[in-house]
């Protein structure tokens, strides 16, 4: 019996679906989400004790001050903060809730591989700073070149994700090998961006604490040895 194919009601909305949830997907990839999911990538990935106290002033610390997130199946607003503690209740009690540190980076995780599922691949380039047509802007009037190489990655994501448009081609979409290294790449480029900004941010510190030093008195020094 062949399959029954779907109606343009049914296609129309599978569409609205899924761009619904590729706003909730950009929301959590451009968001703190991010951020808290790149300290269980940093962790994963080896990082060493100084990257990982840098991030964790500079990264985690800042992230907690906001951990709204789009649900990817409705586009609403929750919180990963509050439905950790909710999780965690005994028979539902408030008060009972009990959460740690471990728990918020993989829950943080599992949202981002969520999110980038449900980006399309165009977006993942333009996240990592590569824009298409920025780079035919950009291209230092070998704009030919710049073009050719546009429309190469272009038909190819769309052989890849079977799709006819970028718009509709998500990463989702791609052959499972291919899925998971552009996830992969995306992570990995997710967590060296947010190491060195740590890093950045901490090396500026330096010049204050060695003022602070060289302004300190003497006396007390010698008091408090």
């Amino acid at each position: 019996m062949a399959k029954k194919q779907p109606t343009r009601e049914e296609i129309e909305k599978q569409k609205e679906k899924r761009k619904k949830g590729n706003i909730a997907a950009l929301v959590n990839l451009k968001g703190n989400i991010a951020s808290l999911a790149s300290l269980f990538l940093m962790k994963k990935l080896g990082y060493g004790a100084p990257v990982l106290n840098a991030a964790d002033g500079f990264i985690f610390k800042p992230a907690l001050s906001g951990t709204d997130y789009a649900n990817l199946e409705t586009g609403e607003k929750e919180n990963l903060l509050y439905n950790a503690f909710a999780s965690s209740r005994q028979d539902g009690e408030i008060g009972t809730g009990n959460i740690n540190e471990n728990s918020l980076y993989t829950n943080a995780m599992a949202i981002l591989q969520g999110s980038l599922e449900n980006a399309r691949v165009e977006d993942i380039f333009s996240l990592m700073g590569y824009g298409f047509s920025d780079k035919i802007k950009s291209s230092n009037g070998i704009k030919e070149a710049a073009v050719l190489s546009y429309e190469k990655i272009k038909q190819r994501i769309l052989q890849l994700t079977g799709q006819k448009t970028l718009e509709d081609s998500y990463v989702g979409d791609l052959p499972k090998e291919m899925k998971e290294q552009v996830m992969g790449h995306y992570q990995n480029y997710l967590a060296q961006t947010k190491a060195a900004y740590a890093l950045g941010a901490s090396a500026k510190q330096i010049p204050g604490m060695l003022e602070k030093i060289l302004m300190e008195d003497p006396k007390k020094s010698k008091k408090a040895a």
